[in-house]
């Protein structure tokens, strides 16, 4: 692939006037698909309407982390967690962006949220770098516009913009392509490195990748001298480095414990999954149930999909120059290949049809540190779509290409449409709940500064509630909800919580929360007369009586 790349015929010149297009469709995409509405950094409504509680988890933990103190490592983020502990790292509140903008949180007294600002510059970002993409094969204007516009419509990009923010970085994907792809890519080993830690530093699984790719460049490195020890220093420098930013960002505030949370195959890429819309598609319709395959959501688009089927056609009198090309890019097409193989899991699915290969437990044990292992087919989609546009530019005449290439972007920003609207609209959905908070909470804070739940995960249920209003009212809590946690730490708490309730009449200051069957659990074996039981906006609250005669409660 990389040997048919078109450097020579794109001038200077030419890239440097790209960037002025490229971010313009970037810009307008933004504002078409999630709306200026979200940039000001007050502007939190639209972050309570995600899928699921994950962009809450990110501006929660984030709250909680620009009130607090500075600490080392720099990411520690402990008044949501306690003794759980906990790091922005594993509330996904993005580090790259939340330990600079920390610094300015001086400036805002009220709600102060960068994740606007952040799917502002994924937009932006993932244009611009499809572009460059693009242009490695291309200097057409119709197939530069064209192309670009599926990429950034691409709906595995789109669809983490409402679920998981930092996953929505995608553009950290693309220039990882264009940094493997471009064989007179300068400065290269300085771009790798930054490429490195920027992905460290914005999401686990995206650093992941990168990573495997990184070992391309390695090789390629190493081929040209012949000489480990000419690479070993920059591997060297650059792993250090790695451990030292981790740390920094707070990656090892948490012990992993491997027989912790969902196993390794559970949240796993469905073969099927290109063609499979899961609501995202005008013209197509479902054909896997969602069970297990939301983490390996890949579907293509109408618009990749009909440069699929152009391709396929294609292919059948041009399979000897396929496997010329795959042989040219063994490398890469093993790479690529390993990343597919894991994404599937051992637990293998098409469509509604499953099989599992045997595995050794050791190995389903380690494999289960990345356990949403469907992500990994990101980047094998993204190599996918270039390699279409590739085979098409070549094979077709230009007008047909051309027209194939409009047709593609018309049809992949009608056929998403139904998934974007839903996120230039979410405004309009707020969870009562949490906006709806009781004025009751201000005045218990004037008696309590922390609030302790009976943790039995490192996902609590009422942990995105408690956590908005402990936030807010600058409190501390153990009712965590967090990618990643302890499960010693969170059996030990839960034990000290309920030990504290049950043998004595609370600690001063704090405010114990219980489930509706913990309560009963708490009211059969405690004889204390010194709490108070109340429920208040849906949380059954347990409460030193001492501390009450200044609050306006209603006594259960």
């Amino acid at each position: 692939m990389r040997e048919n790349l078109k450097h020579s015929s794109i001038s200077k010149s030419r890239n440097k006037k790209s960037l002025l297009p490229s971010t313009l469709i970037g810009g307008l995409s933004f504002a078409g698909v999630v709306g200026f509405q979200t940039l000001p950094p007050w502007n939190i409504s639209w972050l309570l309407n995600g899928v699921n509680g994950d962009m809450l988890q990110a501006y929660i933990g984030w709250n909680f982390f620009r009130k607090d103190k500075w600490r080392m490592p720099l990411g520690d983020n402990p008044n949501w967690g306690l003794e759980i502990s906990n790091s922005i790292v594993y509330t996904d509140s993005i580090p790259l962006l939340a330990l600079p903008m920390k610094l300015f949180n001086p400036l805002f007294s009220g709600s102060f949220q960068y994740f606007g600002l952040w799917l502002f510059l994924c937009f932006i970002l993932q244009s611009v770098f499809a572009w460059k993409l693009i242009s490695l094969y291309s200097d057409n204007n119709v197939t530069l516009y064209s192309g670009t516009l599926l990429f950034v419509f691409s709906p595995i990009m789109l669809n983490r913009s409402n679920l998981h923010l930092a996953l929505t970085g995608h553009f950290l994907l693309l220039s990882t392509l264009y940094f493997t792809l471009n064989k007179s890519l300068k400065l290269a080993k300085l771009k790798w490195f930054l490429l490195i830690l920027a992905s460290l530093l914005v999401h686990a699984y995206l650093f992941l990748i990168v990573c495997f790719f990184y070992t391309l460049f390695l090789k390629k490195e190493f081929q040209a001298s012949r000489n480990l020890f000419r690479i070993l220093p920059s591997f060297l420098s650059t792993t250090v480095a790695v451990l030292f930013v981790a740390y920094l960002a707070g990656y090892f505030v948490v012990r992993p414990n491997s027989d912790y949370g969902p196993r390794f195959g559970i949240f796993r890429w469905n073969l099927a999954s290109p063609g499979n819309p899961d609501g995202w598609s005008v013209f197509l319709q479902g054909i896997i149930n969602r069970e297990g395959n939301g983490e390996g959501f890949s579907y293509l688009g109408a618009g990749v999909l009909l440069l699929l089927v152009s391709s396929t056609l294609i292919s059948f009198q041009k399979l000897p120059d396929i496997i010329s090309i795959l042989q040219r890019n063994k490398s890469l097409a093993i790479v690529s290949g390993l990343l597919a193989v894991l994404a599937a899991s051992h637990e293998v699915a098409i469509a509604n049809f499953r099989f599992s290969i045997p595995l050794p437990e050791s190995v389903v044990d380690f494999l289960s540190i990345f356990r949403a292992s469907g992500r990994l087919i990101w980047i094998v989609i993204y190599l996918m779509i270039i390699f279409l546009i590739h085979q098409l530019q070549r094979h077709l005449n230009l007008k047909w290409f051309l027209g194939i290439m409009l047709c593609a972007a018309i049809f992949q920003i009608i056929d998403t449409s139904d998934g974007w609207r839903d996120l230039f609209n979410r405004d309009s959905k707020p969870r009562t709940v949490l906006i709806n908070q009781s004025p009751i909470w201000s005045q218990l804070r004037k008696h309590y500064s922390t609030i302790r739940v009976v943790p039995e995960s490192n996902e609590y249920p009422h942990a995105i509630q408690i956590g908005l209003i402990a936030s807010q009212l600058n409190m501390r809590t153990n009712a965590v909800y967090v990618a990643r946690a302890d499960i010693l730490e969170v059996k030990k708490s839960a034990s000290e919580t309920m030990s504290e309730l049950q043998n004595s009449v609370g600690n001063e200051g704090i405010l114990y929360i219980l489930t509706t069957q913990q309560l009963e659990k708490y009211r059969g074996k405690s004889s204390s007369n010194e709490m108070t039981i109340i429920s208040l906006d849906g949380l059954n609250l347990v409460l030193n009586s001492s501390y009450l005669h200044n609050t306006i409660l209603t006594r259960n």
